[in-house]
């Protein structure tokens, strides 16, 4: 048995697979990293008379190098003495394809990395194994956790928590996110959407919590797509989407700001972030002060009616 996949993927399907050959009533007979492959396939003519089944894991399998071809029988053996090797990357280097159609090999999932793929990616693994989950939940996901094992870990908790119950943005928020990175959520938020309570409760906590510039760069990067909306209304939105690699959430954030404020005062705000993140980095800007300021200026230029500017 052969596993190929990522160090992030290894843990899971290593995890796995023990556990089902172990309800195959096979004994875990020894666990290595690399070694010498004579030693690891004698693993078969080694039983104990008190075992049956028994499963050999060796790990960082690239270090037994390549397989002899006077060894390519072994791969033939009885299933009964199993030998589960760990590969990072393809085994087809180390071992010859007449030995390696004798081996089942798993690899991971490739998760996409465009986010509408992802997102669809998410929303399959989700019908899958039965979790409930809405869209806006499962977008929000997608743009704040990037390492798919994460994310497959992440969904697989609230499928245990939601016990059935649809999966909803907010069940996302108080379950999946700390308090940093929920109060960062909280500001982005409600800047798009005017709110000004919503940024109240935020500020405070990310001022003692959070570095000036990663956070300057979090709110540009969630304003920067309403801004190329205004410029280039022409052009489609699933090619602004593809070129500039919005998720789904926060595309639909980009949506209630570019409601809520006229192209010039998002510019402003935009170019003001711009300089404080020089400035910053110069030692001549306004920090946490300066950004407040800016922050209450665009709020107070928000729309009481909603307008196409």
């Amino acid at each position: 048995m052969i596993i190929s996949a990522s160090e992030a993927s290894q843990r899971r399907l290593l995890s796995e697979t023990i556990e089902r050959y172990q309800k195959k009533g096979f004994m875990l007979s020894g666990r290595k990293e690399g070694g010498f492959w004579q030693d690891v396939l004698a693993v078969g003519q080694n039983q104990s008379l008190f075992v049956d089944r028994q499963l050999l894991v060796v790990e960082s399998a690239e270090d037994l190098g390549p397989l002899p071809k006077e060894m390519v029988p072994f791969f033939q053996g009885d299933e009964s003495s199993t030998v589960l090797l760990v590969y990072e990357g393809s085994p087809s280097k180390y071992i010859p394809r007449e030995a390696l159609r004798y081996a089942a090999v798993l690899k991971a999932d490739e998760i996409p990395f465009w986010p509408s793929a992802r997102l669809n990616w998410l929303l399959g693994l989700c019908k899958n194994e039965g979790i409930k989950i809405d869209r806006e939940a499962a977008s929000l996901l997608v743009e704040w956790i990037e390492d798919g094992e994460e994310l497959r870990s992440e969904i697989m908790k609230l499928g245990f928590f939601a016990k059935g119950q649809v999966i909803s943005s907010e069940i996302v928020k108080a379950l999946s996110f700390d308090e940093g990175r929920n109060s960062l959520l909280r500001l982005l938020d409600g800047l798009c959407q005017g709110d000004r309570e919503e940024i109240l409760k935020a500020f405070p906590h990310l001022r003692e919590s959070m570095p000036f510039l990663p956070l300057v760069a979090a709110i540009y990067n969630r304003f920067r797509p309403v801004l190329y909306q205004a410029f280039f209304p022409s052009l489609p939105e699933k090619q602004l989407t593809s070129f500039l690699s919005i998720r789904n959430y926060a595309w639909k954030m980009a949506a209630e700001a570019k409601k809520n404020y006229s192209k010039e005062d998002l510019s402003r705000f935009l170019v003001g972030l711009i300089a404080f993140s020089y400035g910053e980095k110069t030692g001549l800007g306004k920090g946490w002060l300066g950004l407040e300021t800016s922050v209450l200026r665009l709020l107070s230029q928000k729309r009481t009616s909603h307008k196409k500017s």
